[in-house]
């Protein structure tokens, strides 16, 4: 018989079994029958296109918005970056009533994508208006949210009824960027502690915590870290801020140069941004700044003295005014005149640094006057003292003839004889330098002479006693 014919005759006698059998056969050999749809094509109707849905039912990535949202993390890898539960962009939902209508979404703190494309993030708008699509289970308004600003981000969703959610912005030690530098006193004394403070950035200007940074000072300068190192390694605060405080020595030099870097430098994912060059590792940001420096002057300790000027003569029992500055030495430094030897004024160096002792007595027969101030070397005063008063007596016919000698008054200075502090007689120097003599009667007193100096009544060194 025919090959065919004995298939035919197979088909038949499989027909006459039973039909659970039949119905097997037939059902491998039907076509594919499309099954009929149980639920319509879209959960909710057509709406107008001008005529906002209503909202409901906020979701975020998916997930139902929960009383602690995920946080958002500052782009620094692209909007890709980031981890699931601190993504750098994030997927808002809202069910709507209706498809194809109007839906705005408001941003406060943070910028809007309507399709998540990395190339034009930087220009997403704070307000964007999409229409609602339709979908199997539900109708949807859809948007991307991200934010280059650390705090909180809100967005606002407006139909016919609003929906709204807000988000914690942060960002990762892996944005640190950028580096800057700073020390508040630029000029300190030698000895003083130098205080310097870094702030580390990401690229949007946002504070970095827990970011490295490396201070560093040149190995023999005139400064140390307080272990005793060049180099030490600070985490930064909350505000991104890193401090450290340096000393410094004397004798190793007037100029300090205080480094800080960011550490682990590099420009790839999950280390820090430090080395990155412009547009890496996103196009449009700005090239890095990960290594500041500064320089401060340190002041060596010095001393000056512009008052008594160089050459100054006086006459014993006038006084003088001490001025001088000095750099290097902290305010309240103790400082002193000496006559001989012996402490004749005292003083202290003032905030500015400057140094005055007033109304030092001069001594008469001493020509050693001395500045000293701890801490640096004494310098000498150029202070010559001339000797006023008298020199001797004696008795003449009309009276008693003083020789007096004039100290450093200049010509026509009034010299005045008193007698118990009465005067008695009066002379005009007219050879400065030269002896006077004064004449008076024949009285027993203590007499004394005396002139008009730039400072005042000048008295002459030693009174004389006539009996």
């Amino acid at each position: 018989m025919p090959r065919a014919a004995a298939s035919l005759l197979a088909l038949g006698v499989l027909a006459g079994c039973s039909g659970g059998v039949e119905q097997a056969v037939e059902t491998s050999a039907a076509p594919t029958v499309t099954p009929v749809p149980t639920a319509p094509a879209s959960a909710c109707p057509v709406g107008e296109s001008t005529v906002p849905p209503e909202l409901s039912d906020l979701t975020v990535n998916g997930a139902p918005l929960t009383p602690a949202p995920i946080s958002l993390v500052v782009p620094y890898l692209g909007l890709q970056a980031g981890t699931p539960d601190r993504p750098s962009v994030i997927r808002i939902e809202a069910t709507a009533s209706a498809s194809g209508s109007p839906v705005t979404f408001t941003a406060v703190g943070a910028q809007l994508l309507e399709v998540l494309d990395d190339s034009g993030w930087a220009q997403a708008p704070d307000t964007l208006t999409v229409f609602s699509q339709p979908g199997a289970q539900r109708c949807t308004a859809t948007a991307y949210l991200f934010s280059t600003r650390v705090g909180t981000a809100a967005v606002e969703i407006a139909g016919t009824t609003n929906v709204s959610a807000s988000f914690t912005v942060v960002t990762t030690r892996e944005a640190a960027r950028n580096v800057s530098l700073k020390v508040p006193v630029r000029e300190v004394n030698a000895g003083d502690a130098v205080q310097a403070i870094a702030d580390v950035t990401d690229a949007f200007g946002n504070p970095v915590e827990n970011a490295s940074v490396d201070f560093v000072v040149p190995p023999k300068g005139p400064g140390l870290f307080a272990a005793g190192t060049n180099s030490f390694t600070v985490l930064t605060d909350p505000k991104g801020r890193a401090a450290i405080a340096i000393n410094t020595i004397r004798d190793k030099g007037s100029e300090l140069i205080i480094r800080a870097r960011g550490d682990l430098a590099a420009c790839r994912p999950l280390e820090n941004q430090y080395l990155c060059k412009e547009g890496e590792p996103v196009i449009g940001f700005a090239p890095a700044i990960g290594n500041q420096k500064v320089s401060v002057t340190i002041l060596a300790p010095t001393l000056s003295v512009s008052s008594p000027a160089p050459g100054t003569v006086l006459n014993a029992g006038e006084t003088f005014d001490v001025v001088a500055s000095t750099t290097g030495l902290p305010p309240g430094t103790p400082a002193r005149v000496q006559a001989g030897g012996f402490p004749v004024g005292t003083g202290a160096v003032g905030a500015d640094g400057s140094v005055l002792i007033e109304r030092v007595p001069v001594q008469p027969g001493v020509s050693d006057y001395t500045l000293v101030v701890e801490g640096v070397e004494p310098v000498s005063l150029d202070v010559s003292v001339k000797r006023f008063g008298i020199v001797s007596y004696k008795v003449v016919p009309t009276g008693l003839k003083f020789r007096v000698t004039p100290g450093a008054f200049p010509a026509g200075t009034i010299i005045e004889l008193t007698r118990d502090g009465v005067s008695v007689g009066r002379i005009e120097i007219v050879d400065q330098g030269a002896d006077l003599y004064l004449f008076a009667t024949d009285e027993p007193g203590v007499y004394q002479v005396q002139a008009e100096g730039p400072a005042g009544m000048v008295y002459g060194d030693a009174p004389t006693t006539v009996l």
